[in-house]
């Protein structure tokens, strides 16, 4: 997902079923998922980084059948979570959300290292998970190869 879209973690793990479009081979980004540290390590939706961060992103056939095929195998389960995309209206509801732990609860950021850490480790990345979040699917696809042993 991150290379074939382009999107920041926090937007991937909060990406929910309803805001990808497989007709028009578009996804929204509306949310992110934040985990507030303050708060004891609670996640919860929040608006993306940046007013410009609101954005469709035009997904290839590959990104399209990878998703499809996730999907397949891994249903989304409703996951009830603070949504503060509105700050004026925080709300409690069911999301469903695409990526979850293998517990069916939202990835955080420090979950989502220690998944990334082994697979890094096989493929021969040697750098840390940010660098998934850093420019462009090219930048990532240039930057991030096997062996290459400097920060994305």
């Amino acid at each position: 997902m991150a290379v074939g879209t382009g999107l920041r973690p926090s937007e991937i793990f909060g990406l929910e079923v309803e805001k990808i479009d497989f007709r028009r081979k578009v996804l929204r980004v509306e949310q992110q998922l934040i985990t507030s540290s303050a708060k004891g390590n609670v996640a919860y939706l929040g608006p993306p980084k940046t007013p410009k961060s609101f954005r469709t992103i035009p997904l290839s056939d590959g990104v399209l059948a990878a998703l499809s095929e996730h999907l397949a195998a891994l249903p989304p389960a409703l996951i009830q979570i603070e949504d503060r995309t509105n700050p004026r209206r925080p709300m409690l509801r069911d999301a469903g959300l695409v990526f979850t732990t293998s517990r069916g609860t939202p990835i955080k950021r420090g979950t989502w290292s220690g998944i990334w850490r082994p697979a890094a480790d096989a493929a021969g990345i040697s750098e840390e998970p940010d660098c998934i979040s850093a420019g462009t699917p090219s930048t990532l696809v240039s930057d991030c190869r096997p062996g290459r042993g400097r920060a994305c």
